[in-house]
């Protein structure tokens, strides 16, 4: 398993599998690519950490040296003073080989390590228990949606009652299960040395604070998309009386 930090958390899939000449060489090679998530509020890790399985060491091994040598000829480029930085030798072009890196810009470093994969990562055990609570089974991995409200005043059942007004006033009832909260105060046992969840610095603590999260677990993937492209973003009257205003904001956890 390689395990790539610092990455932004709107890197896709996608970026990991178009690596190298050819916009899908590693598509049938990599197993899966996940973003390491914090195990109490399921959101993604502080310091960018993605984790990349794959069949073989081998592969593994392959896929770090390719990673490794585009990034250092996008850094060359980037730092190339005349602009001279593309020879005519190789049979493929490094241009092509550049268009193909979208983890990271050239001006950022690269920090890839390898490890084994884990048995059981922390925030998965998270997705298992909460699929478990809300009645679903695990093995079946149910599509879950991170839901952020903003401000941080409704409960679980005022969420439910929202969601639920939504579908009748549409005449089209919403196939999600009942919301659950995430405590981000719960103590978890789940971390270890390896892929623990980092610590947010004291200047986010005040913004996470605004927010307060729930998971709802979707039957289909279609219908966990629907949902978030109806929910996230949205803001909207969450009383009777129509004094009070949430703002919704609605991700698919891939597990």
């Amino acid at each position: 398993m390689l395990t790539v930090h610092g990455l932004s958390a709107s890197v896709n899939p996608t970026d990991f599998h178009r690596l190298g000449v050819g916009p899908s060489s590693w598509l049938h090679v990599i197993r899966k690519v996940q973003i390491v998530r914090d195990d109490r509020t399921l959101e993604p890790d502080h310091l960018g950490r993605y984790q990349i399985t794959f069949p073989t060491d081998t592969a593994a091994a392959t896929y770090h040296d390719t990673l490794t040598r585009i990034h250092r000829l996008a850094r060359h480029k980037l730092l190339s003073p005349t602009g001279l930085w593309q020879s005519t030798k190789p049979s493929t072009s490094p241009t092509e080989e550049l268009d193909s890196l979208t983890l990271l810009p050239a001006s950022q470093q690269l920090n890839v390590t390898r490890s084994r994969v884990q048995a059981k990562r922390p925030w998965i055990t998270t997705m298992q228990r909460i699929v478990s609570a809300l009645g679903a089974k695990p093995d079946d991995r149910p599509r879950v949606i991170l839901l952020r409200v903003y401000p941080p005043t409704l409960e679980v059942k005022e969420v439910s009652r929202v969601i639920r007004k939504d579908g009748i006033d549409r005449k089209c009832m919403w196939r999600v299960s009942e919301p659950y909260f995430l405590d981000p105060n719960v103590k978890t046992d789940g971390q270890d040395s390896e892929v623990h969840t980092s610590t947010p610095i004291r200047r986010a603590e005040s913004f996470e604070a605004q927010k307060r999260r729930f998971a709802v677990i979707c039957p289909t993937m279609s219908e966990a998309h629907r949902f978030q492209r109806y929910w996230n973003q949205r803001t909207l009257f969450t009383n009777e009386a129509m004094r009070e205003r949430h703002t919704f904001h609605a991700a698919v956890l891939y597990w």
